[in-house]
Protein backbone atom coordinates (compact mmCIF):
# COMPACT_ATOMS: atom_id res chain seq x y z
CA UNK A 1 0.00 0.00 0.00
CA UNK A 2 1.34 3.43 -0.92
CA UNK A 3 1.41 6.47 1.34
CA UNK A 4 -1.36 8.19 -0.63
CA UNK A 5 -3.61 5.13 -0.10
CA UNK A 6 -2.93 5.29 3.64
CA UNK A 7 -3.72 9.02 3.68
CA UNK A 8 -7.01 8.41 1.86
CA UNK A 9 -7.89 5.69 4.35
CA UNK A 10 -7.14 8.04 7.24
CA UNK A 11 -9.35 10.67 5.64
CA UNK A 12 -12.13 8.10 5.24
CA UNK A 13 -11.85 7.43 8.99
CA UNK A 14 -12.26 11.14 9.68
CA UNK A 15 -8.69 12.14 10.56
CA UNK A 16 -7.56 15.65 9.67
CA UNK A 17 -3.95 14.82 8.79
CA UNK A 18 -1.93 11.71 8.00
CA UNK A 19 1.70 11.11 7.19
CA UNK A 20 3.96 8.08 6.98
CA UNK A 21 7.58 7.82 8.06
CA UNK A 22 10.14 5.10 8.54
CA UNK A 23 10.29 3.40 11.94
CA UNK A 24 13.92 4.19 12.65
CA UNK A 25 15.33 4.91 16.12
CA UNK A 26 15.24 8.44 17.48
CA UNK A 27 17.75 10.94 16.19
CA UNK A 28 17.80 12.44 19.69
CA UNK A 29 18.86 9.49 21.86
CA UNK A 30 21.80 11.28 23.47
CA UNK A 31 19.72 14.39 24.16
CA UNK A 32 16.92 12.34 25.77
CA UNK A 33 19.39 10.46 27.99
CA UNK A 34 21.00 13.74 29.10
CA UNK A 35 17.62 15.42 29.60
CA UNK A 36 16.56 12.59 31.92
CA UNK A 37 19.94 12.55 33.71
CA UNK A 38 19.54 16.28 34.37
CA UNK A 39 16.08 15.62 35.92
CA UNK A 40 14.47 17.92 33.37
CA UNK A 41 11.39 15.66 33.36
CA UNK A 42 10.44 16.86 36.86
CA UNK A 43 7.69 14.76 38.41
CA UNK A 44 6.93 12.98 35.12
CA UNK A 45 8.85 9.84 36.12
CA UNK A 46 6.99 7.81 33.48
CA UNK A 47 9.19 9.47 30.83
CA UNK A 48 12.13 7.35 31.98
CA UNK A 49 10.06 4.15 31.85
CA UNK A 50 10.39 1.91 28.78
CA UNK A 51 13.17 4.12 27.46
CA UNK A 52 14.27 1.47 24.95
CA UNK A 53 10.77 1.56 23.40
CA UNK A 54 10.60 5.34 23.54
CA UNK A 55 13.83 5.59 21.55
CA UNK A 56 13.28 2.74 19.08
CA UNK A 57 9.87 1.80 17.62
CA UNK A 58 11.19 -1.68 16.81
CA UNK A 59 11.01 -2.39 20.55
CA UNK A 60 7.25 -1.67 20.46
CA UNK A 61 6.57 -3.75 17.36
CA UNK A 62 9.29 -6.18 16.36
CA UNK A 63 10.26 -5.65 12.74
CA UNK A 64 8.50 -2.27 12.48
CA UNK A 65 9.13 -0.67 9.09
CA UNK A 66 6.83 2.36 9.03
CA UNK A 67 4.89 4.60 11.36
CA UNK A 68 1.57 6.07 10.29
CA UNK A 69 1.01 9.35 12.12
CA UNK A 70 -2.41 10.93 12.27
CA UNK A 71 -3.70 14.19 13.69
CA UNK A 72 -7.19 15.39 14.35
CA UNK A 73 -9.04 18.51 15.42
CA UNK A 74 -10.25 19.06 18.96
CA UNK A 75 -13.97 19.74 19.25
CA UNK A 76 -14.88 23.36 18.73
CA UNK A 77 -17.66 24.85 20.75
CA UNK A 78 -18.28 28.36 21.84
CA UNK A 79 -17.76 29.02 25.57
CA UNK A 80 -20.85 29.84 27.63
CA UNK A 81 -22.03 33.45 27.37
CA UNK A 82 -20.95 35.94 30.01
CA UNK A 83 -23.33 36.33 32.92
CA UNK A 84 -25.11 33.00 32.39
CA UNK A 85 -25.73 30.40 35.07
CA UNK A 86 -23.34 27.90 33.50
CA UNK A 87 -19.97 27.46 35.19
CA UNK A 88 -17.18 29.31 33.38
CA UNK A 89 -13.46 28.99 33.21
CA UNK A 90 -10.61 28.34 30.85
CA UNK A 91 -10.39 24.66 29.97
CA UNK A 92 -7.99 23.19 27.44
CA UNK A 93 -9.79 22.34 24.23
CA UNK A 94 -8.75 18.67 24.37
CA UNK A 95 -10.75 18.37 27.63
CA UNK A 96 -14.00 19.82 26.24
CA UNK A 97 -15.42 16.52 25.09
CA UNK A 98 -15.12 12.83 25.86
CA UNK A 99 -11.69 11.31 26.47
CA UNK A 100 -9.93 11.71 23.13
CA UNK A 101 -7.70 8.70 23.86
CA UNK A 102 -10.72 6.38 23.64
CA UNK A 103 -12.24 8.15 20.63
CA UNK A 104 -9.03 8.23 18.60
CA UNK A 105 -8.00 4.69 19.54
CA UNK A 106 -11.36 3.31 18.39
CA UNK A 107 -10.89 4.99 15.01
CA UNK A 108 -7.26 3.81 14.82
CA UNK A 109 -8.35 0.21 15.44
CA UNK A 110 -10.91 0.52 12.64
CA UNK A 111 -8.23 1.93 10.33
CA UNK A 112 -5.80 -0.87 11.29
CA UNK A 113 -8.51 -3.45 10.53
CA UNK A 114 -8.95 -1.91 7.08
CA UNK A 115 -5.17 -1.94 6.53
CA UNK A 116 -5.00 -5.61 7.56
CA UNK A 117 -7.58 -6.49 4.93
CA UNK A 118 -5.33 -5.06 2.22
CA UNK A 119 -2.05 -6.17 3.81
CA UNK A 120 -2.82 -9.36 5.81
CA UNK A 121 0.86 -10.31 6.06
CA UNK A 122 1.69 -7.11 7.97
CA UNK A 123 1.34 -6.43 11.69
CA UNK A 124 -0.13 -3.21 13.05
CA UNK A 125 -0.03 -1.63 16.50
CA UNK A 126 -2.24 1.30 17.45
CA UNK A 127 -1.12 3.89 19.97
CA UNK A 128 -2.39 7.25 21.09
CA UNK A 129 -0.09 9.53 23.13
CA UNK A 130 -0.08 7.05 26.02
CA UNK A 131 2.41 4.66 24.37
CA UNK A 132 6.11 5.18 25.09
CA UNK A 133 6.95 6.72 21.72
CA UNK A 134 8.42 10.09 20.83
CA UNK A 135 5.31 10.90 18.82
CA UNK A 136 6.30 14.49 18.06
CA UNK A 137 9.55 13.35 16.43
CA UNK A 138 7.71 10.79 14.30
CA UNK A 139 5.00 13.28 13.34
CA UNK A 140 7.71 15.74 12.30
CA UNK A 141 9.38 13.10 10.15
CA UNK A 142 5.99 12.25 8.65
CA UNK A 143 5.45 15.90 7.70
CA UNK A 144 2.44 16.59 9.93
CA UNK A 145 3.99 18.00 13.11
CA UNK A 146 6.92 19.68 14.73
CA UNK A 147 9.00 19.53 17.88
CA UNK A 148 8.76 22.74 19.83
CA UNK A 149 9.59 23.80 23.35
Amino acid sequence: MHERDVQQLAEAHGFALCGVTDARPSDHREHVHQWLADDRHGEMAYLSNNLNVRLDPDALLDGAKSIICIADFYPHREPPAEGGDEPRGRIARYAWGDDYHKIIKKRLFAMADALRQGEPEHAFRCAVDTAPLLEREHAHRAGIGWVGK
